[in-house]
């Protein structure tokens, strides 16, 4: 049994390094939770004080991601093996059984969690849920809506915009949109989320595959370059937005322009360097800029 045991979670291991990289979830799960505390606990409270909290948020946040991704590859299984027959699941290394029955672990203890969260929590979480049972049909529409690629990957973000909302109400159950920093950081997050998903679909020519799956081979990579970076400044202006409704400190924005100068290094490196490193790049600096701001925003009530 041990042997078995140990069989799975090495092969788990494996599987996570290129489909659910288990540190930047988190860096960046913490990061946005830790964003998402801020804006709704009350100005003279401490995020040192919502510490149970934070762990919490943290775990759900986790195994929820998880949710969505093993959703993903049982939706993409048919998709993946005949286009990406290297990824984990089509070359045998875990089964879509094995990664189904982590997924009922990880939604059991999400249930248990949410037992000593708000009703308010709880009913957000189930409607995040539902979404994503819906998303993993493909909103019952089948191949029609896959072919509109922007469609389609903006339906399926709403299922991260459902669940931030939940994460306002684990921090403040009575939270309302009519507070104008919570309504600037919502649309913040929905940005900062949006510019990772699009990072992640801005590929190398040669990583590219023929069904035209990503920004880079709708746009081009000088057009996906430009409307990074579009997003970029957007996502920068909310952050400024909300730093100045939180009324901290000038120092902060400038370590944020720091960030977005990054960005726009790493745009550039990517449509010079037509290679696999200007796709990492890109990716990862996409990855730093999303982590950075939020955490930004969450010392100013440390």
């Amino acid at each position: 049994m041990e042997k078995i045991k140990s069989s799975l979670i090495r092969r788990f291991l494996l599987y996570q390094k290129e489909r659910f990289p288990i540190l930047i979830i988190l860096i960046t799960g913490i990061s946005v939770i830790l964003s998402s505390a801020t804006v709704v606990i009350l100005e003279n409270d401490s995020l040192l004080n919502k510490i149970p909290l934070i762990l919490l948020a943290i775990t759900v946040s986790f195994l929820f991601i998880f949710h969505i991704r093993v959703i993903d590859e049982h939706r993409d299984y048919k998709f993946d093996s005949a286009y990406h027959k290297d990824r984990p699941v089509q070359s045998g290394i875990i089964s879509l059984k094995e990664l189904m029955i982590l997924n009922v672990v990880g939604l059991l203890i999400q249930f248990f969690i949410n037992f000593f969260l708000s009703t308010r929590a709880t009913i957000i979480w189930f409607v995040a849920f539902g979404y994503t049972v819906i998303s993993g049909n493909d909103f019952f529409l089948g191949d029609k809506i896959k072919r509109k690629l922007f469609l389609y990957n903006g339906l399926n973000l709403i299922q991260l915009f459902i669940f931030q909302f939940y994460l306002y109400s684990i921090f403040n159950p009575n939270f309302s949109f009519l507070n104008i920093l919570l309504f600037s950081h919502f649309i913040f997050a929905a940005t900062n989320i949006s510019l990772l998903e699009f990072a992640r679909k801005m590929k190398s020519s040669k990583e590219e595959s023929k069904v035209k799956d990503t920004y880079s081979s709708r746009f081009g990579r000088r057009g996906a370059s430009l409307i990074f970076i579009i997003i970029s400044l957007i996502s920068f202006i909310l952050f400024s937005y909300t730093l100045f409704e939180l009324k901290t400190d000038l120092l902060i924005l400038t370590v944020g322009l720091i960030f977005l100068n990054l960005i726009v290094i790493s745009s550039s490196i990517y449509f010079i360097k037509n290679n696999k490193a200007s796709e990492f790049v890109i990716q990862g600096i996409a990855a730093l800029f999303y982590i950075a701001t939020h955490l930004l925003i969450a010392f100013s009530r440390i």
